[in-house]
């Protein structure tokens, strides 16, 4: 069983956006998920950082372009899983 370092309680928004299928809101809830996870990084974890900076950027760069393609969504929640898997963060 794995051990996790953090839980990013914005996991259920962004749950309910991908079963709901709101791309939009999916990528919104992308952005409050990277945004909560950054807020708890120790500075062990500081290195994720700026990964997690340009993972923000590109989504507010795909909802300013209004450039949301299902497959681009499903990257970057693939993206997203990993930094969590690699950080050891529990998604709630």
């Amino acid at each position: 069983m794995a051990n996790w370092n953090y839980t990013c309680k914005n996991g259920k928004a962004l749950r309910n956006a991908i079963d709901g299928e709101d791309t939009v809101k999916v990528l919104k809830a992308l952005i409050n998920c990277y945004e909560e996870i950054r807020s708890m990084l120790t500075e062990d974890d500081s290195l994720y950082d700026s990964d997690i900076e340009v993972s923000i950027y590109d989504i507010q760069d795909r909802l300013n372009g209004g450039d949301t393609e299902e497959d681009d969504v499903d990257i970057l929640l693939e993206e997203f899983y990993d930094l969590c898997d690699e950080v050891r963060i529990w998604v709630a």
